[in-house]
């Protein structure tokens, strides 16, 4: 398979390692799936390519849709919206899709990318964590399904694609309250049981 020409590989699964365990309470799976994942799938998308975006998206839908709980004085005014445009981004740059630049639009409706397959029109959207041990689905995204989902591990600047499943899976997912802040449950599938971004690339860049 080419390599993409804007692919940058990052070779210190130690960051991973020091950085999973930052958090209070580690856990290994997380490790596995970032170590394995680095191997092939990360990039460096700095603030200065994405914060632009961020701003301009939180600025438009401020005050509308899911409230922005880790958005304070001391981690940022930004920082849920950097971490999804970040994560869009690294999917762009694997894949070659382009990105759906959205400065005037107040919600994309769950829909990052589309792409043709088999003549149809199929739809993808790109779920962005600094912790991914699961792809997580909000009780609206639910609403809303995209064909397909990508779970993306963000660590500042270090953006690692982990995999990926199909609408129909992520129907079929348990649901729990990751975070009592939210006071909803979410659809979970645990990042250890993803497609490997092999698969899906194979989907969306055929070989001819």
């Amino acid at each position: 398979m080419a390599i993409n020409p804007n692919y940058r590989f990052v070779s210190s699964p130690k960051f991973w390692d020091d950085s999973c365990h930052k958090y209070p309470t580690p856990e290994t799976r997380c490790i596995d799936a970032m170590l394995n994942a680095l191997r092939d799938l990360s990039f460096i998308v700095p603030d200065s390519e994405s914060m632009p975006e961020a701003k301009h998206r939180r600025d438009i839908r401020r005050g509308k849709g899911t409230e922005r709980f880790y958005e304070n004085e001391r981690n940022g005014l930004y920082t849920e919206e950097n971490i999804g445009v970040k994560g869009e981004i690294a999917f762009s740059r694997l894949t070659g899709l382009p990105m759906q630049w959205r400065r005037n639009v107040l919600s994309d409706g769950g829909i990052d990318f589309n792409f043709p397959l088999a003549d149809v029109r199929k739809t993808l959207d790109v779920k962005s964590f600094r912790k991914p041990l699961n792809l997580l689905l909000k009780p609206k995204d639910m609403e809303h399904l995209a064909d397909y989902y990508v779970l993306a591990g963000v660590l500042g600047d270090l953006v690692t694609l982990l995999g990926w499943a199909t609408k129909e899976v992520m129907q079929q997912t348990p649901t729990k309250v990751f975070n009592a802040d939210y006071k909803y449950a979410s659809n979970y599938l645990p990042v250890e049981s993803l497609q490997p971004m092999a698969t899906l690339l194979a989907l969306i860049k055929p070989t001819p």
